[in-house]
């Protein structure tokens, strides 16, 4: 073993309107759940060296959506399809990213 602590931050764990929507999930409030939706975007542009040395939009910000979905639905995810597009930032392109 590598005796190594690791810590996973996912804190829109901690959000109140998601953890008010997975209350009202897990209290069965909404029925079973058959298919969770995310849609996310990075609401504010960072500075273009940024994206060369990310991981990019799906690396940086897809881990969080699958938490999302696991943590609100209450299990674990099955499949999962994604698109994308460059739409708002043009520099995307140069660095391969959606």
């Amino acid at each position: 073993a590598a005796k190594v602590v690791l810590q996973v931050g996912f804190m829109r764990r901690y959000d109140n309107d998601f953890a008010e929507v997975q209350r009202v999930v897990a209290s069965g409030g909404v029925g079973e759940v058959q298919m969770v939706r995310v849609r996310s975007f990075d609401g504010f542009k960072q500075p273009t060296e940024y994206y060369r040395s990310s991981g990019g939009l799906y690396l940086d910000m897809a881990c969080h959506d699958l938490d999302m979905a696991r943590f609100i639905s209450g299990l674990e995810v099955e499949s999962v399809a994604v698109n994308g597009s460059v739409t708002v930032d043009p520099a995307f392109k140069d660095f391969g990213d959606i």
